[in-house]
């Protein structure tokens, strides 16, 4: 990711986190057994943790630290693999949703390149592996 698309991610992420459990649960119902009844603090969960992958996206150790132990708790609660596609197929359709005709196809790669990394992160420490060759990391996605 270069500093543009993740510039594109943090200022458009705070508009769609709203729209998205609706969208997940009207495209995948059976996920919703994965949630609370009462999403109102599942919401704010959300919020904040976005909100810290999002600021991280540019800071490559502390965006994968961040996602791998979010993978691991995930995958404790019954998160499955196949599930990360389908949380981003709803991520960018809420996003599509709030942005309107500002959800271009700039935006839309912006947000897949961060949601692949943050999934396969979270894949990563969901699996309890570890990432392949940690040493190879940088302090940046880009730059």
């Amino acid at each position: 990711m270069n500093l543009e698309q993740i510039d594109l991610v943090k200022e458009s992420f705070r508009l769609a986190s709203p729209r998205f459990y609706a969208d997940l649960f009207e495209r995948h119902p059976e996920m919703r057994s994965l949630f609370p009844d009462d999403l109102t603090t599942q919401r704010v969960k959300l919020a904040h943790e976005l909100a810290a992958i999002v600021d991280a996206l540019d800071r490559l150790r502390e965006l994968v630290a961040l996602t791998t132990e979010l993978g691991a708790r995930h995958a404790a609660y019954g998160v499955a693999p196949e599930h990360y596609q389908l949380v981003g197929e709803s991520l960018r359709a809420a996003l599509a949703a709030v942005l309107g005709d500002r959800y271009d196809t700039d935006v839309d790669t912006a947000w897949r390149l961060a949601y692949n990394l943050v999934a396969e992160t979270m894949a990563f420490g969901a699996a309890g592996t570890g990432l392949p060759d940690q040493a190879r990391l940088g302090g940046r996605v880009a730059g």
